[in-house]
């Protein structure tokens, strides 16, 4: 051996870390372990110095190193320049092996696609030969990554036109947005990724227009005048094809729980979701399902049909707002409804009147809650207490204004931001409370007035003061109350441990899935305070699983009690229209409207919507979900569960701390108004005779 050439070890000395990686390969991918089976490492050898390894293959001349293209830190950096972020964000292509140190950083690096939480790209790794890859499995401990189906493996002279073949055939797999090239004889004929991506997406193109022309065979029928009407009255089993992402939690269970509400009704349901987490749905795979299914109406939550190319134009899809979107709040959405395009849920008012939605095929809805997952649970014991309140809403007021006057360059604005806050906290010391956007408002006009300050939009001040300090001032004042009485108080949520006055009480996170029920179940008291109001998600989800709540009640809530009072009297009168009203109606009809007024500062008969605003429509609309957006109108208890100020929470929870029975009464009497109201088999029911009227209508 001639001085300074390395010091190569026998290959075979390896030969337990290449097995496990085979016996993973033989497992997951046999047709590639069959390649590599019969690898002899005993014409090799391997030598690592220097942050780096060699390696060498035996000839009658002595060592012939092979040439590596990335040392371990070149691998590394050359995954950094990819996502300078240290995040795997897309799919990447690697073609060739080299020692497999790219393969490794890639792979090892953490993914994080913000539009997708939990989406892992996909990662396609060529290798040209059995040798090539059977060398890199000596050096890693691979088992995970050859297990993995997210790693898509081609290995063989033809990698690339494996790698072809699998873009044209699986379109579930997202394809890779970029390529690095570790061997250049794997691209044969002048192959590039571009050529690659633009032939897949050709393949794809024509399998989509095939889709769609099948789609208007199936669907032809839907066509004809009230056929579709006729199917919604006389089917016995309608077919309802759901479509959601495994990358949303909340809505991913919400759409089973929608879809298994038809399912209790009888009729037949079909879940589009992604399969694995590498992979990404698109139009040609719900076109496929439509074709597959053959559906009669189609629900996706928080997405409507002109978002998309793949849905029959002429069957029911009923687009489920949950969350207030901006590809929902646009008139573009607005305008892209068609005759059977329907929408259930929140924003009814501003999606019709700002947006331009059909009014009449606009269903207001809570979300739903499904009886079964929150039913009582099995008690596994450790959160008995008596009273618990589950919020992250943790940060005191205070600290949230110090984190964003930090923020502020703006010194006119943080003087601003200072003088309202001192306004609404005072409204607070003195035992009041802010709930109405007009009391904002005004709120925000007097400030400006003191300190001399303009703004062009004060839309951004509004929502900080109203999303965020009035949220933790209206909640830690009611808790503040609370914590003068000697019980058993228990807090979950992030970041109560650190404050200063109610991190004795806290307890940690709970699991949603794993948790609540069972806190819910076994509180003695469960508290729901929030100035948006008491009737929801939380609170159906808590009195399915069996909870006694105490809400705090503000004047906000009673509003709704009052329009439901209205309009009764209008019914009696026979008053239809805003102007009927404006002639017929009766003196006590004009002093509760005049009470409303007062309460709100905002009189609905001049909104702010224009000339278009139809008042008793709305009335109308909420009278048709039986007025149950409000704890007020939803349950005939609420007077009794209800607090309003710091006598009235202490009376209460020394009323019904030691009265089991009374608890569990009202407990009992609200769940089942739940059950009848709010479960999703009770939205399924009317959604369905909405859909039905709307088509026997007609026009």
């Amino acid at each position: 051996m001639s001085q300074g050439e390395p010091s190569y070890q026998p290959l075979g000395q390896l030969a337990s870390l290449f097995q496990a990686n085979l016996a993973a390969l033989e497992a997951a991918r046999p047709h590639i372990a069959r390649q590599l089976g019969e690898f002899d490492p005993s014409m090799w050898g391997v030598c690592a110095a220097d942050g780096q390894v060699k390696l060498a293959q035996r000839s009658a001349e002595g060592w012939r190193q092979m040439p590596q293209a990335l040392t371990p830190m070149a691998s590394k950096e050359t995954a950094e320049k990819i996502f300078p972020n240290g995040r795997r964000m897309c799919a990447v292509l690697v073609a060739g092996v080299d020692q497999g140190w790219l393969w490794h950083a890639l792979y090892t690096m953490p993914c994080e696609v913000p539009a997708l939480p939990g989406h892992r790209p996909p990662l396609y790794f060529l290798a040209r030969g059995g040798e090539h890859l059977a060398l890199a499995l000596h050096l890693h401990d691979w088992r995970q990554m050859l297990a993995d189906p997210s790693v898509q493996l081609f290995v063989g002279a033809d990698a690339v036109e494996q790698v072809a073949r699998s873009m044209q055939g699986a379109a579930h797999c997202p394809w890779p947005k970029v390529a690095v090239t570790l061997d250049p004889v794997l691209w044969t004929q002048g192959r590039t990724l571009d050529s690659l991506l633009v032939q897949a997406a050709q393949a794809a193109e024509a399998r989509f227009a095939a889709c769609q022309k099948r789609l208007v065979e199936l669907y032809r029928c839907a066509d004809e005048p009230g056929a579709l009407a006729a199917r919604l009255q006389s089917e016995k089993s309608l077919k309802i094809l759901g479509i959601t992402s495994r990358y949303t939690t909340f809505l991913q269970y919400s759409m089973r729980d929608w879809l298994a509400g038809f399912e209790e009704l009888g009729h037949q349901t079909k879940l589009v979701i992604e399969q694995e987490d590498f992979h990404s749905l698109s139009n040609l795979h719900y076109a496929q399902a439509c074709a597959e299914f053959v559906p009669d109406i189609i629900l996706l939550i928080d997405h409507a049909r002109c978002e998309f190319k793949a849905f029959p134009p002429n069957i029911p899809f009923v687009m489920w707002v949950q969350d207030m979107l901006p590809n929902i709040l646009s008139a573009p959405a607005g305008a892209g409804q068609n005759r059977t395009d329907y929408v259930l849920g929140y924003g009814r008012t501003d999606c019709i009147y700002k947006y331009g939605y059909p009014a009449r095929r606009f269903m207001s809805s809570m979300i739903g809650v499904n009886p079964r997952r929150f039913s009582p649970p099995a008690q596994r014991g450790g959160y008995a207490c008596d009273v618990s309140f589950v919020s992250h809403c943790s940060t005191p007021a205070a600290e949230l204004l110090a984190e964003e006057l930090q923020k502020q360059p703006d010194a006119q604005l943080k003087k601003l931001l200072s003088v309202m806050y001192e306004k609404l906290a005072g409204v607070y010391q003195s035992g009041g409370y802010v709930v109405e956007p007009m009391a904002f408002e005004q709120l925000l006009r007097q400030s400006m007035e003191q300190t001399q300050t303009r703004l062009q939009d004060p839309a951004g001040v509004l929502d900080f003061f109203t999303q965020r300090i009035n949220n933790a001032l209206f909640r830690h004042q009611a808790l503040n109350w609370l914590v003068e009485l000697d019980i058993d108080l228990r807090l979950y949520g992030r970041g109560w441990e650190a404050h200063p006055t109610f991190k004795r009480y806290a307890r940690g996170v709970a699991d949603n899935q794993k948790d609540l029920a069972e806190i819910y179940h076994t509180s003695r008291i469960c508290l729901h305070i929030a100035p948006w109001g008491s009737a929801h998600q939380r609170v159906f989800d808590g009195l399915a699983a069996g909870a006694f709540f105490l809400f705090r009640g503000h004047g906000g809530e009673l509003n709704e009690s009052d329009w439901r009072e209205l309009w009764r009297m209008c019914q009696a009168e026979n008053i239809q229209t805003d102007q009927e009203f404006g002639r017929r109606a009766t003196p006590p009809m004009r002093q509760l409207l005049a009470r409303i007024v007062a309460r709100t500062q905002d009189d609905p008969f001049a909104s702010s919507y224009g000339p278009a605003y139809d008042f008793l429509g709305e009335l109308r609309d909420q009278a048709e979900m039986d007025f149950t957006r409000s704890a007020s109108t939803l349950w005939p208890e609420y007077s009794q569960v209800a607090f309003f100020n710091r006598d009235d929470l202490h009376e209460k929870i020394r009323r019904f701390l030691p009265d089991d029975a009374a608890r569990q009464t009202i407990a009992r009497s609200m769940r089942q108004t739940v059950v009848d109201k709010l479960s999703y088999l009770a939205i399924c029911k009317r959604l369905l005779r909405f859909i039905d009227h709307d088509l026997a209508a007609g026009g």
